[in-house]
């Protein structure tokens, strides 16, 4: 499943679509899990990437890998398939 990130914490360049990121996720208050991705498209403030999301992940923190691992958006939604 791909999700959808709203950027809060930096300004994001169309090139860096293809560059990995991970997820950091306490799904429905559970043990903390991550998943890892690459971003497939920057469109206006969104970024969409291929990282797996669970429900209830709303709120985690989007971190591109290789930059200092800097948080770049926060999980609000997903696309179902």
């Amino acid at each position: 499943m791909q999700s959808w990130f709203i950027m809060m914490m930096a300004i994001i360049e169309r090139d860096n679509e293809n560059k990995e990121i991970f997820i950091l996720q306490y799904a429905h208050g559970g043990d903390l899990s991550n998943s890892s991705g690459i971003i497939t498209n920057i469109e206006n403030i969104r970024i969409k990437h291929s990282a797996s999301t669970e429900e209830g992940s709303s709120g985690s923190p989007l971190i591109k890998r290789y930059n200092h691992n800097l948080v770049i958006g926060i999980h609000f939604g997903a696309e179902k398939k």
